[in-house]
């Protein structure tokens, strides 16, 4: 991520960049307040992310200020902006570093970004989420889909669990399945679909509950 390179930046590389490091992003900012004393001094320097840490580096003849963070240490990570001011503050469980930068909005972001996918690599593509895989079969009953594991059918309410224990349709109702379903529609609207051995057989609306009796085949 190329921002503005500075000579803090460039002796950063010569005498900070350790062999197996790579750099991801940089800005130029400061770090302290502009009127503080002490600790709190403002100090102009340039904000450096690795693969592996966040710094600040600030090269001077009267020496040199340099804060690291490793990125496994950062526990969270604010933003502030407006009106082209923008702060980066990172937490650590004892600590923080609150780097500040009139930088574009464009860059800080992007910055922002590479950091927070440096931190949690398992999720650096937007989206790419695992979804755990939904095992389903057919209700014996009511023909309608659910979870293999489920002990109750969301839709007819009729207990399949010694059914679908094994996955299988129950062999000792001997069901056909090529008949036609018996469809029949609730009051609340919802269309109820069942298999012909429950004809004249009690069931339950999947969307309001309410007992049906199915019509006689």
């Amino acid at each position: 991520m190329q921002g503005k390179e500075t000579r803090h930046l460039r002796a950063f590389l010569e005498f900070k960049l350790k062999p197996e490091e790579q750099v991801l992003g940089f800005l130029e900012g400061w770090i302290g307040d502009v009127m503080g004393t002490g600790d709190k001094t403002q100090r102009n320097g340039q904000f450096v992310l690795t693969n592996s840490r966040v710094c600040f580096y600030r090269a001077g003849f009267f020496g040199e200020v340099f804060e690291t963070i490793p990125l496994s240490k950062i526990t969270s990570v604010e933003t502030f902006s407006r009106l082209g001011y923008r702060v980066l503050r990172l937490h650590t469980s004892h600590d923080q570093l609150a780097f500040k930068t009139f930088e574009s909005g464009k860059l800080f972001d992007q910055v922002y970004d590479l950091l927070e996918a440096a931190r949690h690599p398992e999720s650096q593509i937007k989206g790419q989420v695992p979804q755990k895989e939904r095992c389903e079969i057919e209700c014996p009953y009511c023909a309608e889909m659910i979870l293999k594991k489920a002990k109750v059918c969301k839709h007819c309410g009729r207990d399949v669990t010694s059914d679908t224990a094994i996955g299988q349709q129950p062999t000792e109702r001997n069901i056909d399945t090529t008949t036609p379903l018996i469809r029949v529609f609730c009051p609340c609207g919802a269309r109820i679909k069942a298999r012909q051995h429950l004809a004249g057989k009690n069931v339950r609306c999947p969307t309001c509950n309410s007992p049906l009796q199915l019509p006689q085949a």
